[in-house]
């Protein structure tokens, strides 16, 4: 049984960050993995800026 392959890519919505979930990208599609990206809200006021960035993020990664 083969198991599944996955990459955890966390962000903060910075440029550094974007790069490194670029990184991610190649490796997924070299050794066939998901991604899964994580972002850890500090307080609710963030919550809504950081699901327009998410969402923001999702549309990117589709392109690719």
């Amino acid at each position: 049984m083969a198991s599944e392959k996955r990459i955890l890519v966390p962000t903060d919505f910075t440029k550094v960050s974007e790069n490194a979930l670029g990184h991610a990208v190649l490796m997924a599609k070299t050794i066939e993995a998901k991604i899964h990206v994580v972002h850890v809200i500090g307080n609710k006021k963030t919550i809504n800026e950081a699901r327009m960035k998410l969402e923001v993020l999702k549309d990117r990664m589709r392109k690719e």
